[in-house]
């Protein structure tokens, strides 16, 4: 024993098991600011990306083409109500007021109608007659030309192969894979369609729609925004469960086709 009352061995390792407790206490307390450092940078990050989702911007863009002769009687056009944070200017999905003239007496008001959420027609008054008219309201001005042709029947029947849910690209609005609801189609989207509507299950109001191109044999029924995205008012995800879709066409004129047959998504 040692005048420390030690063993002079043990005494020897005592400088080096303090200089160990003292390492492991360092340790802990880099271990601790760590921890908090990471937690304040992953709060921070989920702070920016809120902050990065400004609110929505509308704006109203024609799917019919407007350069075309229109029939003469039971005509209108097709507009649909998308977010654009680029050029859009309005607060909301709500389609704006628009209307037509000729000459500098004659003005006529056009009323939307809704054919699903965010898509509208907008249908010609009867006193918009065989001419040349200029639309107001939608865009940039834009001249409309009335032809004496009749009104084309509506769209036939879609006939769908299969429907099925599919993960999309990016992540949704709650932190999850993007779903998207796409019909194969029997035989390719006929001429003059430019969107398609559907329905789940008994419920008879469209619930979303989607873009459909001539001479496609897949569409997106349904797509799910994106995590800043918005939809519009009334657009409705499909439920959980078994679920059973029917599909229906929109044509240039804002015309909707008889539904498809009901078929079970995969």
């Amino acid at each position: 024993m040692n005048s420390r009352g030690c063993e002079p061995r043990v005494c020897d390792r005592l400088p080096r098991w303090a200089a160990v407790g003292d390492a492991l206490a360092m340790s802990r307390r880099v271990l601790g600011l760590c921890s908090t450092f990471l937690v304040l940078l992953v709060c921070g990050l989920a702070s920016s990306a809120d902050a990065e989702c400004a609110s929505p911007r509308w704006a109203a863009h024609p799917l019919t083409t407007l350069g075309m002769t229109f029939p003469r009687l039971g005509s209108g056009f097709v507009v649909a109500m998308d977010v654009d944070m680029t050029s859009g200017t309005l607060p909301s999905a709500e389609p704006p007021a628009a209307n037509v003239t000729r000459g500098r007496r004659t003005t006529w008001p056009l009323a939307p109608v809704a054919i699903a959420p965010g898509l509208f027609r907008y249908p010609f008054d009867v006193h918009v007659t065989r001419g040349i008219w200029t639309l107001h309201g939608i865009g940039a001005d834009t001249v409309l030309t009335i032809g004496a042709s009749a009104t084309p029947g509506v769209p036939v029947r879609p006939a769908v192969r299969e429907i099925r849910r599919v993960a999309a690209t990016g992540i949704g609005a709650v932190g999850t894979q993007r779903v998207e609801v796409r019909a194969t189609l029997e035989f390719p989207v006929p001429d003059g369609v430019i969107a398609s509507i559907v329905t789940w299950n008994t419920d008879a109001t469209p619930a979303a729609w989607g873009r459909a191109a001539v001479g496609q044999r897949e569409i997106v029924l349904f797509a799910e925004p994106g995590r800043c995205g918005t939809a519009a008012p009334g657009w409705t995800s499909p439920p959980d469960g078994t679920l059973i879709a029917r599909v229906a066409y929109v044509d240039q004129l804002g015309q909707v086709s008889p539904a498809s047959e009901a078929i079970t998504v995969q």
